[in-house]
């Protein structure tokens, strides 16, 4: 009892100071960030991995994007308003920021070529030339050179139906030096998605940047789900306790140290993993 009389002497102002610092850090919790990156995901320390993070650089990562056209109605990608949407969508994500420039890979890349056996020797030559219009002679050699070359079902599908844009992420923003927020890459993917998707093309996007994007946007859910839990646990507190007062006590002294663990997250600049 002696022991205690000092914090109990002082109990108003230890509440102040409590009110006091849940309100900050709540405050602080506004700041909180869901931080995904493709590295965390990976068991850095396996040996596999150390191989592969000691090459990344030579052959490039593994964190990619892969945006899929898709002809619709079923029909062929050698079609000039499918192939000139292809080219825009293909520059779209040359300019994404993170996005490794080298590793940009469609029919429109110029690392993308053919090669075949003639007389002389061997031919090679991109895909798609620079001066490609879209005229019906272009469209027939661009089809024939995809049928020479090893690109069918890596960027083209097999019934050539859907053409596929190909991309890297670097996992580190090299203008900040921090993390890259993939949560801005997937905003973008989907802005692109909204403008080029239209009744003739459809597009598909996968990659670990566009799934983190879409949990993250689903977190709003997830806030009605714990409102909603809340609400069921204050009446059920309150029917067990029968006590309104001893009720806002409980919920109170249960939030608390959630407003503090989440405010404290930004302040040693972590996030929600």
């Amino acid at each position: 009892g002696t022991l205690c009389y000092p914090i109990f002497r002082y109990r108003k102002q230890l509440l102040v100071l409590f009110i006091a610092i849940t309100i900050g850090l709540g405050y602080m919790a506004s700041f909180l960030t869901i931080q995904a990156g493709f590295t965390k995901m990976i068991p850095l320390k396996h040996e596999y991995m150390q191989t592969f993070i000691q090459y990344m650089e030579t052959f490039g990562g593994a964190n990619k994007i892969l945006v899929a056209l898709k002809r619709q109605p079923n029909g062929e990608i050698y079609d000039k308003d499918f192939m000139d949407t292809l080219r825009k969508v293909h520059e779209e994500v040359f300019y994404i920021k993170g996005v490794e420039r080298s590793s940009v890979t469609s029919l429109f890349s110029a690392n993308v070529r053919y090669n075949e056996v003639v007389e002389d020797g061997f031919k090679g030559d991109v895909l798609v030339t620079s001066d490609f219009a879209g005229t019906p002679e272009q469209l027939a050699f661009v089809k024939e050179k995809v049928l020479k070359s090893d690109w069918v079902g890596r960027i083209v599908a097999k019934d050539h139906g859907a053409a596929m844009v190909v991309a890297t992420l670097q996992d580190i923003d090299q203008e900040t030096g921090k993390r890259l927020d993939v949560q801005v890459v997937a905003k973008r993917l989907e802005e692109i998605r909204q403008k080029y998707e239209n009744d003739k093309v459809t597009l598909h996007i996968i990659g670990f940047a566009k799934s983190a994007g879409d949990i993250a946007a689903g977190a709003g859910g997830v806030l009605k789900f714990f409102a909603l839990a809340f609400v069921i646990t204050t009446f059920l507190l309150r029917w067990y306790c029968g006590s309104w007062k001893i009720t806002g006590l409980g919920i109170v002294c249960a939030v608390c140290p959630v407003i503090w663990l989440l405010g404290l997250l930004p302040i040693f600049g972590l996030g929600i993993d």
